[in-house]
């Protein structure tokens, strides 16, 4: 009863990241007391911040790009490590408060200096490109603490990245009578040259909706593209002449 089949799509699409509920205040603590001005406007920006990484997320960039340089800068960034006595409290904190500062402002540089702002939206960096669509992402790599898994790689000649990996097909299940289901592949199950429906499953996937699952011969019945029927011929084993074709 605390859970609806809308209210478990809707958790399967956040883009919260934990991480940042995790170590901003610490982060904020340590620009206080190391930070220089860059440093205390980058922190401006994250404290504005929705803390997701939706496609209209700003802020989400600057902290993706601070969390990779203090990943490269320590093995463990954190005052205290993962500890598996204590789940949802750990890790926490900042090992090296006044070199998380001074990478908050090395990250704040590097997103200016390559996107114009600061507060760019996630969605103009991260991008989800197949075919001819090209789409803002929401969404990010699950050791940000983000639920909605999409990994992505940097785009050949441009600043921005491509969605590579993460979630790809994805079903919700209502176990009711009758039951009742979504699903989604993101990257769609068409191939053909010219056909529509290449691509088509990724606009849901930008907007965080799954498509109705379609179980029943009515349904199935009533969302026909095409009918097709097939008659064998004199002296051929074959479907029997008035058979009904399933979806395109």
């Amino acid at each position: 009863d605390r859970l609806t089949l809308d209210g478990l799509v809707a958790a399967k699409h956040s883009t919260r990241m934990e991480l940042a509920d995790r170590i901003l205040d610490d982060l904020a603590a340590a620009v206080t007391g190391h930070g220089d001005g860059e440093a205390r406007r980058a922190l401006a920006v994250l404290a504005a911040w929705d803390r997701a990484a939706d496609a209209e997320s700003r802020g989400a960039v600057l902290f993706e790009r601070f969390v990779r340089l203090l990943d490269r800068s320590y093995p463990d960034p954190f005052a205290t490590p993962w500890n598996p006595e204590d789940p949802l409290g750990t890790p926490d904190g900042l090992a090296d408060p006044a070199a998380a500062a001074a990478l908050l402002a090395a990250a704040a540089a590097e997103v200016e200096a390559e996107h114009g702002a600061l507060d760019v939206p996630w969605g103009e960096v991260f991008r989800l490109r197949l075919g001819e669509r090209d789409l803002p992402a929401n969404g990010g790599p699950g050791d940000l603490g983000i639920f909605r898994v999409v990994g992505f790689r940097p785009d050949e000649g441009a600043r921005t990245f491509s969605a590579a990996g993460g979630d790809s097909f994805v079903a919700a299940v209502e176990l009711s009578r009758p039951v009742r289901a979504r699903a989604l592949l993101a990257y769609g199950n068409a191939s053909q040259p010219g056909s529509p429906h290449v691509g088509d499953q990724l606009v849901l996937f930008a907007r965080k909706e799954l498509r109705a699952v379609w179980r029943s011969r009515e349904e199935i019945e009533a969302n026909l593209e095409r009918r097709e029927v097939l008659e064998a011929r004199s002296g051929e084993r074959g479907r029997e002449p008035g058979a009904a074709a399933g979806p395109d």
